[in-house]
């Protein structure tokens, strides 16, 4: 990109999917943004997003604005994204998704993307509005999906009793064995939709809590979870972090 485009929330056709090849280039925002874009749930778009559908792709610097990506409610094939609704083999740089209504009505929506295989996703974060059942960073993550410094502040629906929100659902057992999250934080009630299966996959991830000035970091091993400091340096031991903004860190306190 070249600057900042506005849909000024007209409609959108997905790059990629959706009855043609998936996008497999290479596309730099350039730290620009896609602002107000609108996709409507219809029956000829079941991958929703900025892209429609990733190949071996590489999106690096894009970001996603406002707007509304939806895609048609149908038999759980479809999905929805703020940077893309599907993405296989994808690499996905310094991207995110910012106030963008995100939804499919099922667990393969989410801020970013909305289904994942093969693809990493690396300094990134969402605070999208998406739907009840989707994840706030991906809807679903399948076989060798690797999220790392990522930072989920997705807004939820509000229901009674409460359904638990999460940053990220899994696949079946590949998207449980093989997924990879290290170095990532989230303000949903659990990081994953099974936090207590993949813990040997979690490095170094966190998630609110209630509790003013701490968050919990979930552990591998026994005793799995604890509460940190939230605003201690020594609680993120292993990131790239720093409490002076010095550009060299992707993670500041």
């Amino acid at each position: 990109l070249a600057n900042d485009i506005d849909y000024a929330n007209n409609e959108h056709t997905p790059i990629g999917g959706n009855g043609y090849a998936a996008f497999t280039g290479k596309f730099d925002g350039n730290f620009f943004q896609i602002q107000n874009m609108k996709i409507s749930s219809k029956p000829s778009i079941t991958d929703a997003g900025f892209f429609g559908e990733l190949g071996s792709a590489r999106i690096d610097n894009l970001g996603i604005v406002g707007g509304t990506v939806t895609s048609k409610y149908d038999v759980g094939t479809e999905t929805a994204g703020g940077i893309a609704g599907k993405a296989d083999g994808a690499q996905l740089y310094n991207v995110y998704t910012k106030g963008t209504h995100v939804d499919n009505g099922m667990r393969t929506g989410g801020g970013l993307v909305g289904e994942t295989t093969n693809t990493t996703i690396d300094g990134a974060y969402s605070t999208a509005r998406v739907g009840t059942y989707s994840g706030g960073l991906i809807g679903t993550s399948n076989a060798g999906t690797t999220i790392t410094n990522t930072y989920n502040a997705a807004v939820y629906p509000t229901h009674t009793p409460a359904i638990p929100s999460y940053a990220v659902a899994f696949g079946g057992v590949n998207g449980v064995g093989s997924t990879r999250v290290e170095n990532s934080y989230t303000n949903s009630t659990t990081f994953a939709s099974n936090d207590n299966v993949i813990r040997a996959k979690l490095k170094n991830v966190f998630v609110a809590t209630p509790t003013a000035g701490k968050v919990k970091k979930l552990a591998t091993t026994s005793p799995y979870d604890s509460l940190v400091d939230q605003h201690s340096i020594d609680s993120y031991t292993g990131m790239s972090i720093n409490n002076d903004g010095a550009p060299d860190a992707k993670w500041r306190i």
